[in-house]
């Protein structure tokens, strides 16, 4: 008997959809099965769903969800009409934009209206979970100066060149990943009318600062920072609608630049003494994990010792190195005229439009555009460090129109959610969740077209926002 349409609003969609969320993690912690599961089990099960999608559910479904599912069947054309004709050398890539693309931005146009806050809070809860579980541990690891690993793979959550990494992953991507998680933390803080829930987020999103700033990203940072202070407004706003509206808006903007300020300075600057302040707690728990080797995760395999590591004698493994605070301080205005050196990299990828014109039609194979930094400038980056370039070289005009109309559909339901009257103060901040990783994406490709969680996510938040906005006829969404 064949599936019916409604079964899919039964909640196996979103389902799903947590599972690739968690299997993308795993495959963080151990890339060897993200190799020999990608092939066999994952590909086929996301090809059959995006089967099942379109043939219960794409009738009916809003435009920008159509238009988000025919972007990641154009990655798809795209790779093919490049050489890659059973997407062999691009498909870890293309397995990472379907699921951002083609299942995870149409997930809430699939479900009753009734049940869409209920699995979205389910899909966002389990993100915020993961995150500041890896955010917890990450700050473990710079207040102790160690690292933490697992049997799977050398991967580790430790502090590389002076910032934190987390199982591979570069500090700006898993910066990027904790402050989505950070927004969304924030908008169940604003969503819950229990004391106790209100102080367990809050202390997720504490944690999530403390090791955002770790990762030493700016630009996350900065975002985030702006993010708390954007919740602070809106929240002043609501606890003041009695009254006028100048003393409202007054109130509300001090607050909001008062903390704009002090979080920022403390996560870009002062949050770095932060180790050297709490010397004998910091030593302590470094005695404490020296005598048991078992920390949250198993110790990770023997691997080349850090330069940390290197620095201290390694003769007598029981004598300790003498801790002290791993991570960097970056000064906000380095390299600001070249954004960290990024103009240098936007200029490659036009080098290459230039060189390749038929680019701009059908797009390039990820398996080239990532060797594009280094063709040109010879430099060890494999991304184009903007989610706009990085989505012409990759889809050629035909893409990059799909996905601006996506963002301009985000960013026009968020302004009718915010415009319309009584609105929740946590839908109002949903409104606006979004905008700060598009900012982010303007110096890294983190959301966009990474494939990783913060894509997935990132979409899945995008998806939720528009149906919610179309879903509204009048009145406050609950």
């Amino acid at each position: 008997m064949l599936m019916k349409p409604h079964d899919l609003k039964r909640g196996m969609y979103p389902i799903f959809m947590i599972a690739m969320l968690a299997l993308r993690l795993f495959f963080w912690i151990s890339p060897s099965h993200e190799t020999q599961m990608i092939g066999s089990y994952l590909w086929p099960s996301i090809v059959a769903a995006m089967a099942l999608l379109m043939a219960c559910r794409l009738r009916g479904m809003s435009k920008s969800g159509i238009v988000s599912i025919c972007l990641a069947l154009w990655f798809w054309v795209s790779c093919v009409l490049n050489g890659d004709y059973y997407l062999t050398y691009n498909l870890h890539f293309i397995v990472g934009v379907t699921l951002t693309f083609g299942l995870g931005f149409p997930l809430f146009f699939t479900l009753e209206a009734s049940e869409k806050g209920r699995w979205f809070d389910a899909v966002s809860g389990f993100y915020v979970g993961a995150m500041v579980i890896l955010a917890g541990l990450g700050v473990y690891v710079v207040l102790t100066a160690s690292s933490i690993g697992t049997p799977l793979s050398e991967n580790a959550i430790k502090v590389t060149k002076g910032r934190l990494s987390v199982f591979g992953m570069h500090p700006n991507e898993i910066a990027s990943a904790m402050s989505l998680g950070l927004f969304l933390a924030i908008r169940l803080i604003l969503k819950t009318k229990h004391i106790a829930w209100k102080l367990v987020y809050g202390l997720g999103g504490c944690i999530l600062c403390l090791a955002i700033a770790f990762t030493v990203s700016r630009t996350s940072i900065l975002i985030s920072a702006a993010g708390v202070s954007v919740a602070v407004f809106l929240w002043c706003m609501a606890r003041l609608a009695k009254r006028k509206l100048l003393v409202r808006v007054a109130v509300s903007g001090t607050a909001m630049a008062a903390v704009l300020i002090l979080l920022s300075g403390m996560m870009l600057g002062n949050i770095f003494s932060l180790p050297q302040k709490l010397p004998g707690i910091v030593a302590g728990l470094a005695e404490e994990a020296q005598e048991t080797p078992a920390t949250a995760l198993a110790p990770a395999p023997t691997a080349a010792p850090t330069a940390e590591q290197t620095a201290a004698p390694t003769a007598d493994p029981t004598e300790a190195p003498k801790k002290k605070a791993q991570i960097a301080v970056r000064d906000i205005m380095d390299d600001l005229g070249t954004f960290s050196a990024r103009t240098e990299i936007w200029q490659a990828g036009l080098q290459y439009i230039k060189d390749r014109p038929i680019t701009l039609l059908i797009g390039s194979a990820d398996s080239d555009v990532a060797r594009v930094p280094n063709r040109y400038l010879g430099r060890n980056v494999y991304h184009m460090h903007n989610t706009w370039m990085e989505m012409l070289l990759l889809t050629g005009v035909p893409g990059s129109l799909m996905y601006l109309f996506l963002i301009l559909s985000v960013l026009w339901a968020g302004f009718r959610l915010l415009r319309a009257k009584g609105q929740a103060v946590h839908m109002q901040y949903l409104a606006i969740v979004p905008v700060f990783p598009l900012i982010n994406g303007l110096m890294e490709i983190y959301p966009c077209v990474s494939g990783n969680v913060v894509d997935i996510m990132f979409f899945i938040v995008c998806g939720a926002l528009i149906s919610a906005a179309e879903g509204q006829k009048s009145g406050a969404t609950k």
